[in-house]
């Protein structure tokens, strides 16, 4: 038989093996790795896949020429605009693949056409679930991890031709988190069930390359704990186990992916060792990954408890059932080891196949998806109230149909969030201090019993299930919690709803919570909230978030409750904070607002160690808006041109002793708050345009235009000093820069250009007068005489003053200096100038870095938007304007 003859016929029908191709900006080897297998097309019948993993170089366009040269019918190619790991694309090429052998090829080589024929014959006709090369026993897969991975070395995929239809189900998939050694894990896991086929060596390495792949570390770890897995330890727990082994092992399942089979692991450790801490807290983790955030909580309070020898005999069995307590079947092991969707765990971001703007040099701009949906009828915002409203099941099912953003090209999935792995640096950092060191022991307040517990049976009695009694509304609720929520909530959010369970009385408090248009899956989590009708709560739905103070006052108009306490998402606490605040303003009639003190606040006077009487008060001018009390009988309206957290609270107290009402701390009620959580995601952290436009409309409400000191019998050079220190540079009033014009003589520009022995604390009151009647001149010598920034506030005048001018080159001097102090306006800035000046590339860049950290910034998507306008990108540019109008309706080009 000639078997050229053989192979070109097959060839010609039907394809008997798949060969994988996964590429990352590699447009230098595409064509050393892809060719030989497009020639040998005429003489084997192949199937060929091909992943381009979201490369920024020119890979996509020498795979599209290449595939136009072989003329086949037979080869597919995928292009991603987001990084997805070889994992993930081959678990993609599983489904993809029309034949029952499967072949990634991960080396550049070439195949012995005769014998790899030969070879897909008798794979078919044998048992094997797989072949690899005779000539190296060392390359058979069950010893992976004994002679390879300690050694961080693994056979590369190129060793094994699979049969996909000998692996059982619940083994055949690729595991997402390796990076290399992809086919030897899959094979070492399927176990002896595989058998395996030697066979001579069907290719031909290229480029000096070896039959091994380097391991990082962490793929090391993960093969050596996969092979001392068997199935009786992943479904349960023997008598003697160690629960520490039996906790390393549910980690390793999580690693992999199998999350309901690491539950289930962790769940039957709790059931012999119901105190062992790891455990409890992966399984907290675990419940969260599956969304069943009710029990997650539930469970949280166990963490840190010591459990007593009798509470470990007489503790309930854990059960993942569902909210009714009917017990669920736990997922075959089929579906635990599916691949997890390519969904960002923090920030929700789903990533699609879809294509990105690209400029002549390569860079790519973030890609979008469709924004958040409004309601059919238009309408901005939704109450869900207290019953089962058909309107909430349609607006669910909008929720569902509809994409996020993805985050931007270039960046690892893990990115976007790490603006909430910014929160946990900030909370770590709070904790730290030692004015929290009340959080780190318990407060001795028991949390409120459960009103859910099942009833007591004789033993050996049947026991029947009573019906789940209708919900009943009370009548009368003496608080009222009010929870604005925006961006990326969900983090923050569930440490608060831990806390209210521990700690707060749902029998006479309410909560509402305002969704101001989040973007992660804090909606969902709300939705099972009011399954379970947690403290009662109501849910206001914004379509579009117009803003913290406007989101208030949805909630005080709506709350039933004779006193309503406002929090922020990000706080913590380890008592009922809302009772003892409740009770100081009821012993307090003569006070309209009190706030507690805390580790991190504005209030510099909320800033205090903890007094021992939950009593005690201090009367102050002002509280910070992160935990307020007030009478739900008073008028409580926040001013809504404070639109994000920003002065609104302030203004608020302004308004309360203009009344003649008191304003009080109370200090000896403690609050955490992890300042800052929700105005980073936003962009709109101190010194932001938002904390500037704020800032001014408190200035004109309570301290009105500034008038021009009486300085008559001063030296000139001292009235400007003043002048510098009284004015706003950015918005002087024409009577102080009539005066400052009428000192600036020659010779007074004279004394300014010899200064000498002078502070910069001086420069910058000298500048700050000459930028009020826009003397760039003067200005610039005086900014050279400046050894610092005195304060970073005086840098962001500087750097909005050249912005507004457009002399972007004195722009960038300042961004530099602001870098480390303000790195959202220096970033921010950055990223304007590259648009201004249509520098496509860095503002591609500068978008992307912008968008890592700060993922719920309107000004970014609205650039975006722009950038892609001026690509050509419609459909791109229409999806970032929807979703900067989202997260802020008023965003535009002047904002």
């Amino acid at each position: 038989m000639n078997p050229k003859a053989s192979g070109t016929s097959a060839a010609q029908g039907q394809p008997e093996c798949c060969c994988v191709f996964v590429f990352y900006n590699q447009e230098h080897e595409v064509e050393h790795l892809l060719q030989p297998f497009l020639e040998a097309l005429a003489v084997l019948p192949l199937q060929i896949l091909i992943y381009d993993d979201g490369s920024t170089d020119g890979t996509p366009f020498v795979i599209e020429s290449l595939i136009g040269q072989a003329e086949s019918d037979h080869i597919i190619f995928h292009k991603h605009d987001l990084r997805r790991g070889i994992g993930q694309c081959l678990n993609l090429a599983l489904e993809d693949c029309s034949t029952k052998a499967f072949y990634y090829v991960d080396k550049h080589s070439t195949l012995k056409t005769e014998v790899f024929a030969s070879l897909l014959r008798e794979l078919s006709f044998s048992q094997a679930a797989f072949t690899f090369p005779a000539s190296n026993p060392a390359l058979d897969p069950t010893q992976l991890a004994i002679k390879h991975a300690s050694k961080k070395k693994v056979p590369a995929s190129i060793n094994y031709i699979i049969r996909k239809d000998r692996i059982r189900p619940d083994r055949l998939f690729f595991n997402p988190f390796l990076h290399n050694g992809h086919s030897a894990e899959m094979l070492m896991r399927a176990g002896v069930s595989a058998k395996a086929l030697e066979a001579p060596t069907f290719f031909q390495l290229s480029y000096n390359e070896e039959v091994y792949s380097d391991l990082t570390t962490q793929d090391s770890r993960l093969i050596m704990f996969h092979s001392q897995l068997s199935d009786s330890e992943v479904r349960g727990v023997g008598s003697n186990e160690d629960p520490d082994l039996l906790y390393e092992k549910a980690e390793a399942l999580k690693s992999d992916g199998r999350i309901a089979a690491a539950l289930e692991l962790c769940d039957d450790i709790l059931k012999r060792f119901p105190g062992h801490q790891n455990s409890l807290r992966l399984s907290v983790e675990l419940l969260k990954r599956l969304k069943k955030y009710i029990e997650a909580s539930e469970r949280s309070k166990m963490i840190g408890r010591d459990v007593t020898r009798d509470e470990k005999e007489s503790a309930p069995e854990i059960d993942n059932g569902d909210s009714t307590g009917n017990s669920t079947e736990a997922p075959t092991d089929a579906a635990e080891s599916e691949p997890e969707s390519d969904i960002d765990q923090t920030s929700g971001i789903k990533t699609e196949h879809t294509s990105g703007a690209e400029d002549g040099t390569g860079s790519h701009i973030p890609e979008p998806q469709t924004a958040t949906a409004a309601d059919d009828d238009g309408d901005e915002e939704t109450e869900v109230g207290y019953d089962e409203d058909p309107a909430v099941d349609e607006q669910a099912a909008g929720r569902e149909e509809t994409d996020t953003l993805p985050e931007p090209a270039g960046i690892a999935q893990e990115a976007v969030k790490e603006s909430a792995a910014e929160t946990d640096s900030d909370a770590e950092t709070e904790t730290a201090n030692p004015e929290t060191k009340a959080f780190e022991e318990d407060a001795g307040t028991e949390p409120y019993a459960d009103t859910d517990t099942a009833a007591q049976h004789d033993t050996g009695a049947e026991t029947k299930e009573e019906p789940e009694a209708p919900y009943e509304r009370p009548d009368h609720f003496r608080h009222s919690i009010v929870v604005p929520v925006a961006g990326f909530a969900m983090q923050a959010f569930e440490d608060l709803v831990t806390c209210l369970h521990n700690f707060c009385d749902p029998s006479d408090t309410e909560l509402i919570i305002v969704d101001n248009a989040c973007l992660d899956d804090t909606w969902e989590y709300l939705q099972e909230m009011q399954a379970h009708h947690f403290f009662h709560v109501r849910i206001i739905t914004n379509t579009v978030n117009k803003g913290v103070s406007h989101a208030l006052n949805q909630g005080i108009q709506a709350a039933e409750g004779d006193y309503v306490v406002v929090m922020h998402a990000d706080v913590t606490f380890k008592s009922d904070v809302v009772r003892q605040l409740s009770t100081i303003l009821e012993h307090n009639p003569e006070a309209a607002l009190a706030g507690p003190v805390t580790t991190n606040a504005m209030q510099e006077e909320q800033v205090r160690a903890v007094a021992q009487n939950p009593e005690e008060v201090l009367e102050t001018n002002w509280v910070d808006g992160f935990c307020l009390a007030m009478r739900a009988a008073d008028e409580n309206r926040f001013d809504e041109r404070f639109h994000f957290a920003w002065y609104e609270t302030t203004d608020l107290c302004y308004r309360k002793l203009d009344e003649g009402h008191k304003i009080l701390i109370a200090t000896g009620v403690l609050v955490n708050h992890a300042y800052g959580t929700f105005t980073r995601q936003l962009g709109v952290s101190l010194y932001s345009d938002e904390f500037l436009r704020s800032l001014d409309v408190f200035t004109q409400k309570w301290i009105g235009e500034a008038e021009v000191p009486e300085l008559s019998d001063a030296h000139p050079l001292e009235q400007i000093w003043q002048l510098g220190e009284t004015v706003d540079p950015l918005k002087p009033s024409k009577k102080i820069q009539e005066k400052i014009n009428a000192l600036l003589t020659d010779r007074l520009a004279t004394e300014l250009k010899n200064l000498q022995d002078v502070t910069d604390y001086d420069l910058r009151n000298f500048i700050r007068a000459l930028m009020a009647v826009n003397n760039r001149g003067l200005m610039r010598d005086l900014e050279e005489l400046l050894s610092s920034l005195p304060d970073p506030g005086f840098g962001v005048e500087l750097l909005a003053f050249y912005y507004r001018n457009q002399i972007f080159s004195r722009c960038r001097k300042y961004i530099d200096m602001l870098q480390d102090q303000l790195p959202h306006v220096a970033l921010m800035y950055a990223l304007r100038i590259a648009w201004k000046e249509n520098d496509i590339e860095t503002a591609s860049t500068r978008l992307a870095e912008y968008l890592e950290a700060y993922p719920a910034s309107a000004e970014a998507h609205f650039i975006a938007a722009k950038l892609y306008e001026r690509q050509g990108g419609t459909e791109q540019a229409a999806a970032f304007m929807e979703r900067a109008q989202t997260l802020d309706p008023s965003v535009s080009e002047e904002s």
